[in-house]
């Protein structure tokens, strides 16, 4: 199934009602017409009606749920696709986000679910980077940050964070690398500090 083009549909539809914040939802009528347009790009109405009822589902839900996005952003529902080397460079340079960390921890569950590759640490260009898995001490859900690059704000209810009123869940170490053949930015998986 094309994600992006899942993603193209739900971003087409006539919103009915939505809300932002930490209990956020973006309502969809639930017409047969909506259904179609679903349909033909491989979500079934089962899907469908597993985030709504007759008249009306979550489109923020499923995106989410059923693995369609990776954000949302400008009224968007984005799609983030392979870590390039803007990603790799902003991470390097100790200029990476939150939305960064989380981009790397996604991309390393994906390679962890596939099996991690035989790598010659001495013959590629490699990082190990720190990122840290948080909750916020007002509405404690968790995010997660780089290491050193710690957010302003909670990326849930934007309470202003100060680091002495952070929880701190866990540390993982995420090994990037560079494909020496195609310039392609990987995640290698986790491994302990050097």
């Amino acid at each position: 199934m094309n994600r992006q083009a899942v993603l193209d549909v739900l971003n087409s539809l006539e919103v009915a009602d939505m809300n932002g914040g930490e209990d956020a939802y973006i309502l969809v009528d639930n017409s047969e017409e909506v259904r179609k347009k679903l349909n033909a790009v491989g979500v079934s109405n089962d899907v469908i009606h597993r985030y709504g009822d007759d008249d009306s589902f979550c489109v923020l839900a499923l995106a989410f749920g059923e693995g369609f996005a990776d954000g949302y952003e400008k009224g968007k529902l984005i799609l983030w696709g392979p870590i390039d080397d803007e990603l790799r460079y902003r991470v390097l340079n100790g200029e990476g986000t939150a939305e960064d960390s989380e981009r790397l921890l996604k991309e390393l569950e994906r390679h962890e679910s596939a099996g991690k590759p035989e790598i010659d640490w001495h013959k590629t260009s490699n990082a190990q980077i720190e990122v840290n898995k948080s909750f916020c001490p007002r509405c404690q859900e968790p995010f997660y940050e780089i290491d050193g690059y710690e957010l302003d704000s909670c990326p849930h209810c934007e309470v202003e964070l100060h680091g002495e009123s952070i929880s701190w869940d866990e540390q993982v170490y995420v090994r990037i690398y560079v494909d020496h053949k195609t310039g392609e930015m990987k995640v290698w998986g986790t491994d302990s500090v050097d």
